[in-house]
């Protein structure tokens, strides 16, 4: 199936994508145990549920459309890096697949908006390569990840683990971008706060935040058998697809190898932060789902392994993952 796809022309592989989005859009959905919030335990969110679509129909297509605009930049990264050949769909494709594993959850709109954010970020530290004064790169980068905090508290974990181990990959030791850095991270926050004490809600925002953490818990709700199993093809098919990139990784230009493996921070932070999330964590597989397509991706474009294991894991998991958007 891989290759195939591989192979397909760029308008099959947009007619797939498209085809992708509708699937998700018109079918429940999994089931991943309770994804409601309780009062005791909501997120500092900006955006207050209450302003979602109420219809669980117009949310669905909401997501759906989300995932698609992601598609698309994942696509422009893999093809401005030059890790996939330009007459290409096949990130925007896999990714779209691979969201075929997602929750039925209002809340799965955050981690949409958290996700597309952080594909922001990732865009900016890929720029950084072979830039001298990357100031603008690392302001845009963290800023997106203030952002996405607001949204998300766990994903402040991405200044730790994936733009300052960027910094290490990238070979950057002026302190300029680390103290930018930190001062890009926390300007949304400044202003945040100068907007919600000019409308008397800085108080509540701080009670939201310490409220948060006084009632945080690493809690995971058992899912059905069908998810379970779901999933541990998915982390099966992450092992090989990561063991083969770093085997064939060091033959490839210096350029390559430093992008793949900011590639792979991305995807640590990510896991992470998924983690962290506890009871919660599904929302956040859209995140995953970022750099497990792009490193697929690099694996079949660049190194060219023979494709059998890959296709029958890939398959076994998209096949679940269908029959768990109905009966899971």
């Amino acid at each position: 199936m891989l290759r195939k796809l591989s192979k397909a022309g760029f308008a099959i592989q947009l007619l797939f994508t498209i085809a992708g989005a509708v699937f998700i859009a018109f079918t429940p959905g999994g089931s991943f145990g309770s994804m409601l919030f309780d009062s005791g335990n909501a997120w500092p969110v900006i955006l207050p549920p209450e302003l979602l679509p109420s219809s669980p129909g117009t949310l669905q297509y909401l997501n759906a459309g989300l995932l698609l605009l992601i598609a698309l930049f994942i696509n422009i990264i893999l093809v401005k890096h030059d890790l996939m050949p330009h007459q290409s769909f096949l990130g925007a494709l896999i990714f779209i697949l691979f969201s075929w594993l997602t929750p039925a959850s209002t809340f799965l709109f955050y981690g949409l908006v958290v996700t597309l954010l952080l594909l922001i970020s990732l865009n900016s530290l890929m720029n950084m390569y072979m830039k001298s004064h990357p100031y603008s790169d690392v302001m845009t980068a963290t800023i997106s990840i203030g952002v996405a905090s607001f949204f998300i508290p766990e994903t402040i974990l991405f200044l730790l683990i994936f733009v300052w181990l960027g910094f290490f990959t990238l070979r950057i030791t002026a302190w300029r971008e680390w103290v930018i850095s930190i001062v890009g991270t926390f300007v949304p926050y400044f202003y945040l706060g100068v907007y919600l004490f000019f409308t008397d809600q800085l108080w509540l925002f701080w009670d939201n935040y310490v409220l948060y953490i006084q009632n945080y818990t690493l809690l995971f709700l058992p899912v059905s058998l069908l998810n379970t199993i779901t999933i541990f093809s998915l982390i099966f098919l992450w092992l090989i697809v990561f063991f083969r990139m770093v085997a064939g990784i060091g033959d490839k230009l210096i350029a390559m190898r430093k992008r793949m493996w900011m590639v792979t921070q991305f995807q640590w932070a990510g896991i992470a932060s998924l983690l962290l999330l506890s009871y919660q964590s599904p929302i956040l597989l859209p995140l995953v789902y970022v750099s497990l397509s792009m490193m697929i991706v690099f694996v079949i474009y660049q190194l060219k392994p023979r494709m059998l294991i890959y296709e029958i894991v890939f398959g076994l998991f998209l096949s679940l993952a269908a029959l768990g958007r109905f009966f899971a």
